[in-house]
């Protein structure tokens, strides 16, 4: 985590691993795994459960979604390997990314949060130390310096034959365009297929794990058939700015969808919103309670917003209290009250994470007091 890009990051520096793979003579099907030799083909670690049972000659599972590539009657080899970043210890950030080949596509959905969040475990190294004394002082080169911004784009597209290191996004160039609209439909298709639930706060997932037993059962629910749709397109909504469609959205029946178009609106500083926030004070949703009242925080009406905010830092739920934590780490000054609070988090709250996103928040706050 030290390391920039390289753990929990979804560049070839983060996801790209050596294997070494030994297969003994007897167990060695013909022209495979020979000694000395290279295999260029990509494979997931998913595939690392089913390659095991097939040279051991048992079948694959269905359920399974990897797929082997040693031992007899292979399939077809990957043309697409995808990954997946969510929370990182007490920090979100919801990426998702897809690389054939040649190409890797990133799909930021929180690009409103910074590339280096400051999670406290990479922090503490001279690295990351060294990279933010250099940012400060304007002496970074700009391939390095354009990860310490405070936002990201909404996708990114690397040529990793002619861009190894993936530093040159070409999401805007119209000559990959090509590129850019095929990966971007493959990601979404694989989000679909595997019931991807990116877009449901983490808190509110697990309640729903309560009621249906597990989160892989969730979008197979019948009532929430088009929820993964319902999300997708009020998130898009708020990356375009269409803010009739977000107001919508605030009286949707799923929380979740509640809870993005809140959280946009208060990105936007949409003034006009306010009418339909205040009443998601009182939402039956924690979270949707937190992305309103942080949006009336960032459009400037904090005394209804600041104290459901900080009251939420003491929720049972410990994701509900790390979602309003974060978010009144980004409201910077605008959190100051709630600073005797975060006091008390940092030496009683049962999550070491909530302890730590405390112990950045007072650091910063102690000394505008």
């Amino acid at each position: 985590m030290g390391f920039p890009r390289a753990k929990r990051w979804l560049y070839d520096s983060g996801c790209r691993m050596p294997m070494i793979a030994h297969l003994p003579e007897r167990f060695r099907p013909a022209g495979q795994a020979e000694p000395n030799t290279v295999e260029e083909r990509m494979i997931s670690f998913l595939d690392l459960g089913p390659t095991v049972l097939n040279l051991a000659g048992l079948p694959v599972p269905e359920h399974m979604h990897g797929q082997p590539f040693l031992g007899p009657d292979l399939p077809p080899p990957r043309q697409f390997i995808f990954a997946a970043r969510d929370r990182m210890d007490e920090r979100y950030d919801t990426i998702r990314s897809v690389r054939d080949s040649r190409f890797r596509y990133v799909r930021n959905f929180e690009p409103f949060r910074p590339y280096y969040q400051r999670v406290e475990y990479g922090e503490v190294t001279g690295m990351m130390q060294d990279l933010r004394r250099l940012h400060a002082e304007g002496k970074l080169p700009p391939v390095a310096d354009q990860y310490l911004a405070d936002h990201k784009p909404l996708e990114e597209l690397y040529d990793t034959d002619a861009d190894p290191h993936e530093v040159h996004n070409l999401a805007d160039s119209p000559a990959h365009e090509p590129e850019l609209l095929r990966l971007r439909q493959m990601l979404r298709d694989w989000m679909v297929e595997t019931e991807d639930v990116a877009l449901i706060p983490e808190a509110e997932v697990v309640e729903l794990e309560k009621r249906y037993g597990n989160r892989h059962a969730i979008l197979r629910a019948p009532e929430n058939r088009d929820l993964q749709q319902r999300l997708f397109f009020v998130v898009e909504a708020g990356e375009a700015g269409r803010l009739p469609q977000l107001r919508e959205a605030l009286s949707a029946p799923e929380p979740s969808v509640r809870y993005w178009a809140a959280l946009w609106i208060g990105l936007q500083k949409a003034g006009a919103a306010v009418n339909e926030l205040l009443p998601l004070l009182a939402d039956a949703s924690a979270v949707v309670r937190v992305a309103a009242a942080t949006a009336l925080c960032r459009i400037g009406r904090a005394t209804e917003g600041l104290p459901v905010l900080t009251a939420l830092l003491t929720h049972e739920n410990e994701y509900v209290r790390l979602r309003a934590a974060t978010e009144l780490d980004y409201l910077e000054d605008l959190a100051l009250p709630a600073l005797d609070a975060f006091r008390q988090i940092a030496g009683n709250d049962p999550s070491g994470d909530m302890q730590k996103l405390a112990r950045r928040v007072i650091a910063e706050l102690e000394p505008l007091r």
